[in-house]
C-alpha cells in the first residue's frame, strides 16, 4: 500500500489490521520544520549529537503494526544510527524521540502504536501546547514535564519557543532560541 501512495502528502497509520490514511495540513511542514530546527539549534547549543531521520516509516511486521511520525530524531542511540538511512525493526533501536502534530486528526490511537513499537519519547503538539510523553519501567508512555531526551526543555518551555515562531523568520526565531539557551545555562 505505502508503494502505491509514492510520495504524496499523506500520513499512514496501521494497527492490527487497521489501516487510516490523513492528508497533512499546509501549515504542518512549517510546523514540522520548526521542532526540527528547535531540536538542532539545542543540540548544536548542547554539543549534542543528533540522528534525524526526519519523515520516515517506523513499522514492525512482527508486532503487525507502524506509522510515520511527523518528526524522528535518534539522541542516546544516534551513533547506532549514524551511518543508517532507513529504519530496520529486525536491527536497528526504536526512535528516542518522535513528533507528532495534530494527533486528533488519527481516529487509531498513534500514541499506542508508539508504545507498541517501543519508542522512548513522544511530543504531540496541538492547539499551540506540547505534550510530553516518555516511556516508564512498564513499557507504558506517560504524560511528563520535562523531556528525557533534553532534561532541560519542558512541555512549556517548547510550547513557549514554538509559539513564538509565529510571524518571526527563521533566522531571528533560531537565533533566540540561541539567546534563551545561552541565557538559561548562564543562570540569567
Amino acid at each position: 500500500m505505502l508503494e502505491e501512495l509514492g510520495d504524496r502528502h499523506l500520513s499512514v497509520t496501521y494497527d492490527n489490521g487497521k489501516m487510516e490514511v490523513a492528508q497533512l495540513p499546509p501549515k504542518h511542514g512549517r510546523i514540522r520544520v520548526g521542532f526540527s530546527q528547535l531540536i538542532w539549534t539545542y543540540a548544536e547549543e548542547l554539543g549534542i549529537s543528533v540522528a534525524d531521520f526526519g519523515f520516515c516509516t517506523i513499522r514492525s511486521e512482527e508486532r503487525n503494526c507502524g506509522l510515520e511520525p511527523d518528526g524522528c530524531f535518534y539522541i542516546q542511540n544516534e551513533s547506532k544510527m549514524r551511518a543508517r538511512d532507513d529504519f530496520d525493526p529486525s536491527i536497528d533501536p526504536p526512535p528516542d524521540l518522535v513528533i507528532e502534530l495534530d494527533p486528533s486528526r488519527f481516529r487509531l490511537n498513534r500514541l499506542s502504536v508508539y508504545q507498541t513499537l517501543g519508542v522512548k519519547e513522544v511530543w504531540s503538539w496541538e492547539n499551540g501546547e506540547l505534550a510530553i510523553h516518555i516511556r516508564n519501567d512498564s513499557g507504558e508512555l506517560i504524560r511528563g514535564v520535562q523531556s528525557f531526551s533534553f532534561p532541560a526543555l519542558s512541555s512549556d518551555e517548547v510550547s513557549r519557543l514554538m509559539r513564538a515562531k509565529i510571524g518571526m523568520d527563521d533566522l531571528s526565531w533560531i537565533q533566540s532560541i540561541r539567546q534563551w539557551i545561552r541565557s538559561s545555562r548562564s543562570g540569567h
